[in-house]
């Protein structure tokens, strides 16, 4: 199916479609590892509060298992482990352009606008 005349431009967008489709497919692949992630975090936050509740309810017959605190631990550690994803960079503006930026006396960076650099 290669353009007689434009060879070089056919095959040109044949990669450009290949190279489309395999960015779309790293973006669903990330999205699922992120989803897998919150889903395994969420898991573990009512797995430890079952754990904690089952000890609230062996201190009230006056009874202990140790191996449940140990269980608790450990998932209280795992669960510390979790940290936030990493925050998506800021798209960059126009080169030769400035962003003005205002820092308000609550520590909040307030954007006043562009402007051309060395204006």
């Amino acid at each position: 199916d290669l353009d007689a005349n434009r060879p070089g431009g056919s095959i040109k967008i044949r990669v450009k479609t290949y190279s489309h489709s395999l960015k779309l497919y790293q973006e669903n692949l990330e999205d699922l590892a992120r989803k897998k992630g919150e889903l395994s975090m969420s898991l573990d936050k009512k797995r430890l509060e079952l754990l904690e509740l089952r000890k609230a309810q062996l201190a009230a017959r006056h009874s202990e298992d140790p191996n449940l605190d140990a269980q608790i631990d450990s998932l209280a550690d795992k669960l510390r482990a979790y940290q936030a994803p990493p925050r998506a960079a800021e798209p960059e503006g126009p080169k030769g352009l400035v962003q003005l930026k205002k820092r308000t006396a609550d520590s909040e960076v307030k954007i006043l606008g562009v402007a051309p650099a060395g204006a």
